[in-house]
């Protein structure tokens, strides 16, 4: 088989971080359904958080169970809750890797089996963002680039989580990295007047950064320089449905 052929093969699981979590295989897929956060589904994506190393019990009860009334995790409840995790995956139907599960546990601790290879929308978005920044703002090469990175970036990193502070540093990162993409984006529309993200751009800076008044305000801009009325109106009436309401006055 030729090289390209064999890099292009898909990976085993694709994984979504950014938005609502979710795992496929093949045609099979599980993700996380609003509402609380169940254990093995904290557990899972704390694993593919940290994938390049192995979580003890130790860290989990400090780190990850502090949401949950300060749980603690014997060998025998870390048992009960690898085999619940272990469940909440077998929809993907995944054949067992070196006589391993996809999520391995040994000693204590837990890790991701490596012998699977796991595509994750985060590694491609950064890639993508690279290599777009490496690119003159008037070059026709980025368009694309940007609009798959918007096309990736569908929410708050883990957004069905629950507030925790180890989660604070990665949402912060990416929800930045999301306003610096946007607004180069709009840069490259008026440099080279290739709209085709312009749709994409404005309704995902509407409702996934309808703070930032710099932005939104620069796009409102570019559509009115455009004459584009309808779509200047859908824009303003997207962020007002996403922007926070005011704290009441106290």
């Amino acid at each position: 088989m030729p090289v390209n052929q064999q890099e292009a093969r898909p990976a085993d699981v694709y994984v979504r971080l950014l938005g609502p979590v979710e795992l496929r295989c093949g045609d099979k897929l599980i993700c996380e359904s609003r509402g609380r956060e169940s254990l093995p589904w904290m557990l899972l994506k704390y694993l593919l958080v940290n994938r390049d190393r192995e979580v003890d019990m130790a860290e989990l009860d400090a780190v990850l169970w502090t949401t949950r009334g300060g749980e603690s995790t014997s060998e025998g409840n870390a048992r009960v809750r690898l085999s619940r995790l272990r469940k909440t995956l077998e929809p993907l139907n995944l054949d067992r890797r070196g006589g391993q599960s996809l999520i391995i546990y040994y000693s204590g601790r837990f890790s991701i089996n490596r012998s699977y290879d796991l595509a994750f929308d985060t590694d491609e978005l950064l890639s993508l963002v690279r290599s777009e920044r490496d690119l003159p703002l008037d070059d026709a090469d980025a368009m694309p680039k940007c609009a798959r990175a918007l096309e990736l970036y569908r929410g708050e990193f883990l957004s069905c989580s629950a507030p925790a502070p180890w989660l604070d540093v990665y949402r912060e990162q990416y929800a930045e990295l999301f306003r610096a993409l946007a607004a180069r984006t709009l840069e490259r529309i008026k440099a080279t007047g290739d709209e085709t993200a312009l749709d994409l751009l404005c309704s995902r800076s509407a409702e996934l950064a309808p703070e930032d008044t710099e932005l939104n305000d620069a796009i409102v801009a570019s559509l009115r320089e455009r004459k584009r009325q309808i779509a200047r109106g859908r824009h303003v009436a997207r962020r007002s449905a996403h922007r926070r309401p005011a704290c009441p006055a106290q």
